[in-house]
């Protein structure tokens, strides 16, 4: 979590929905209630590996302009894929990391990496994934 104080907000979406559809949303957003991370969870029921998955679901990512790299997130170690999209003219830096626990593929997303708070928070979130009740 970041240092600087912040709100987080979830949203539960239909269950029932495709694969492609969010099941859960979480965000965390300071105190003047701009976006620092976006923490969006989908059903992997299938247990598809990450990258067919991304390639299926979140194909967006792979547009030849981000960067993308393999990490290993938290104290459990997951292995992770980050896209990091640099800045626009019209758009902020934005980073997301995607995983894959269990039946649910995760996507952590910075709203902008270039701010400090946003990009702490990021890397708070991260660092907690497989921690306590994390999953």
């Amino acid at each position: 979590m970041p240092a600087a104080p912040c709100r987080v907000e979830s949203t539960r979406f239909d269950p029932a929905a495709p694969a492609h559809k969010i099941k859960e949303r979480f965000e965390l957003t300071d105190e003047a209630k701009r976006l620092l991370v976006r923490v969006d969870v989908w059903s992997n029921s299938d247990r598809l590996p990450l990258q067919p998955w991304i390639d299926t679901h979140l194909a967006y990512l792979n547009n030849g302009h981000a960067t993308l790299q393999e990490r290993t997130i938290g104290p459990a170690r997951v292995p992770a894929l980050l896209a990091d999209e640099p800045r626009s003219c019209q758009a902020a830096n934005i980073v997301t990391a995607v995983f894959a626990i269990d039946d649910q593929v995760v996507a952590v997303t910075c709203a902008d990496g270039e701010s400090h708070a946003a990009r702490s928070a990021f890397e708070g979130v991260l660092s907690s994934i497989g921690t306590g009740g994390a999953r």
